[in-house]
């Protein structure tokens, strides 16, 4: 049996083997979740800066717009507008109304 071995078995010298020899002795496994919940923040982390880079307030703040519908449904393709169909497109300082001709 390895070194790694007899510490991952045993509590006492896995307790001893993450012992910084300057500071205090940190228990391996209590450092293992530590790190595994660092991971999870990082991950949430991760998760909000997506969402600041492609959410639809990055997109209007890039210099882009979002057409909708008066009832606020994203108009995606011409078929979904129609002659005196009125219309709404807000942008990063506003909001302004237009109606198709």
């Amino acid at each position: 049996m390895g070194t790694a071995q007899r510490i991952a078995h045993n509590p006492t010298r896995r307790w001893f083997a993450g012992r910084d020899r300057t500071g205090p002795p940190v228990n391996i496994r209590h450092a293992q979740y530590k790190n595994r919940g660092r991971a999870r923040h990082l991950a949430r982390e991760s998760v909000d800066m997506t969402s600041d880079v492609l959410g639809p307030d990055a997109t209007l703040r890039r210099g882009y717009s979002i057409t909708m519908t008066e009832r606020g449904k994203i108009i995606r393709t011409i078929a979904a507008v129609r002659p005196k169909m009125k219309i709404r497109t807000p942008v990063s300082d506003g909001e302004f109304g237009s109606e198709i001709l």
